[in-house]
């Protein structure tokens, strides 16, 4: 099953609203929208095969967009600095083919929980990431498409 269909990249800088907020998009970023299992507030994150956890996310936006009552399940280093750790799925809202509108969700796995850093950091992420073990964790294809400014995201097998 296609999660991301042809999500479109953004291909030059832009803007985007995320619950009244507006957030810069950097060119070439893939921007998913996800919401934490115990809430369905769609927020954006940056697809970052470059990141090696499951999702580091800034205090300020966990309590914006997050529950305050999550479970801390311990802490993971982030860049060098111990940050804590907190159990939750994710569920990544599917995209209509081609196109930036949403449509659905599909959960997914994140044993090792979410890293919430706090804003004092510089390593606090403007946007939360979405990185690789989160993909690798579920077993899913990732497939970035280049040529046509787009990622497809799916479940395993055929593509």
């Amino acid at each position: 099953m296609k999660i991301l269909d042809r999500l479109p990249i953004y291909d030059e800088p832009t803007f985007i609203d995320a619950q009244g907020d507006v957030y810069q998009v950097w060119k070439n970023q893939a921007i998913i929208w996800v919401s934490f299992a115990e809430t369905l507030r769609a927020f954006p994150a940056i697809l970052d095969t470059g990141h090696s956890h499951n999702l580091p996310i800034a205090r300020r936006h966990m309590e914006q967009w997050g529950r305050a009552d999550v479970k801390q399940i311990g802490h993971a280093r982030v860049a060098g600095h111990l940050v804590p750790r907190y159990a939750s799925d994710l569920f990544v809202h599917r995209n209509l083919p081609g196109t930036r509108q949403l449509s659905g969700t599909h959960r997914l796995k994140m044993d090792g929980g979410f890293a919430v850093v706090p804003d004092e950091l510089p390593i606090a992420p403007r946007l939360p990431l979405l990185g690789i073990q989160t993909i690798r964790a579920n077993k899913l294809s990732l497939l970035i498409d280049g040529k046509r400014w787009q990622v497809t995201l799916k479940t395993s097998g055929w593509f």
